[in-house]
């Protein structure tokens, strides 16, 4: 963004505890050093100044997906990973976990592999600095959202409750093999999803937190003491809340109804819950019951997407192979039996579902597409719009569309 590094955005921002309505967030080098109203603002001759002070524009802090297979054309694995950092960027997306369900040992290798390249490949802007021709530190400018590491959904997850997984390429925890693949992803690996009440679970979450993994607890038939042990041990995150269990699982007896994985996961403090916001997954009613159990600061709003997202009804591949199919107002599915895998969601359009449904104002939902999952991951400089943070921001129309998309101060998407 030009070549002094000093850069004013105007119009409404998206703080922590409020929206400013006619104020302005300036940056230099990447990183953001003051946030007020307009009315407060100095003039430094050298900046560079964006005006969004027109109606319906708002600057948000930008989006973190912390679940994600895929979207538009693209696959989060198979050399695709740089260019979905790329296409995320359209939607206000600024940081992202590309994400595997179960694969064999090798597959994960492989894209352990390929994250590792793509996140050296995509310019890592908030490794914040710039030369004096507006550059990256490595020379380049930015090229997308930043890749912040992997997330293995597997391919440790009870076979009885894995979902849209194939069941040959789920398994039983296995420590040697896991330490492969930490070994292999030289700290690549963020996030972890497991089932926890399979033999050697509980080890293999105290083994993973030791190594500085983020474990979240899905695709399980666990109940509360199980949950509570892995905790215990390190567990501190819920997949897709509501998505985890076939519910005839849940019968003590009829008409009884034992708690599970979710509602277990909904009482414990110490854990945070993702939730697929597009209405197919999950009722809104039990988006309700689970924001009022864990509050703002205890959710994070996922895509869970597939390739397709973000593009017109068609048919695409999912990263096993498998074809699916997408259709405007539903989910994504399986092309031969119907079955639900995926969602078509992107951040902007969970995050305004959810303030329709539960009644939001946008600063508060922003905390789960942004502050929160920045929280999740440990990534401190991230998710608010605050001095000392990164200039990752999303600046969205009045319908939710992103305008721009700036990541460690520089520009990754700019709507024609």
């Amino acid at each position: 963004m030009g070549d002094t590094g000093y850069v004013v955005l105007r119009g409404r921002v998206i703080c922590p505890d409020k929206a400013l309505e006619d104020g302005y967030v300036a940056f230099e080098d990447g990183i953001i050093q003051s946030v007020g109203k307009s009315s407060e603002l100095g003039r430094w001759p050298a900046a560079e100044y964006i005006d969004f002070s027109r109606p319906g524009y708002t600057i948000f802090p930008g989006f973190i997906d912390i679940h994600i297979h895929g979207a538009g054309y693209y696959q989060a694995a198979h050399g695709q990973v740089a260019k979905l950092a790329r296409f995320l960027a359209r939607f206000g997306v600024t940081g992202f976990l590309p994400t595997l369900a179960s694969a064999t040992r090798q597959e994960y290798l492989e894209w352990l592999h390929e994250v590792k390249a793509a996140m050296a490949q995509v310019a890592q802007v908030g490794q914040v600095g710039r030369d004096s021709a507006g550059r990256g530190r490595d020379g380049r400018g930015a090229e997308g959202a930043r890749i912040l590491g992997a997330h293995m959904e597997g391919p440790f997850i009870n076979r009885l409750s894995r979902g849209g997984m194939m069941e040959e390429r789920v398994r039983e925890p296995d420590l040697e093999e896991c330490e492969e693949y930490v070994d292999a992803a030289g700290g690549a690996i963020r996030l972890m999803t497991l089932s926890p009440e399979l033999p050697g679970a509980i080890d293999l979450i105290r083994y993973l937190r030791s190594r500085g993994i983020v474990v979240s607890m899905g695709h399980s038939l666990a109940g509360p003491e199980v949950v509570a042990a892995a905790v215990g041990a390190g567990a501190s995150h819920c997949c897709h809340i509501f998505n985890n269990c076939p519910y005839d699982n849940l019968r003590k007896e009829p008409g009884v109804r034992r708690p599970g994985i979710d509602e277990a996961a909904l009482v414990n403090p110490g854990v945070t819950v993702e939730a697929i916001a597009d209405g197919i997954h999950v009722d809104p009613l039990m988006l309700e019951l689970a924001l009022r159990s864990k509050g703002l600061s205890g959710m994070v709003l996922i895509t869970d997407a597939l390739p397709g997202a973000g593009l017109d009804d068609g048919i695409y591949e999912m990263p096993d192979g498998r074809v699916i199919k997408t259709r405007k107002g539903d989910g994504i599915r399986l092309k031969d039996t119907g079955a639900l895998v995926g969602s078509g969601l992107t951040l902007p359009l969970a995050m305004r579902n959810f303030m329709q449904w539960m009644g939001l104002r946008d600063w508060e939902a922003a905390q789960l597409v942004s502050g929160n999952p920045a929280r999740v991951l440990g990534e401190a400089d991230s998710g608010f719009i605050e001095p000392g943070k990164r200039a990752d921001f999303a600046v969205l129309d009045k319908d939710f569309n992103c305008v721009m998309t700036i990541v460690g101060g520089e520009i990754v998407y700019e709507r024609g």
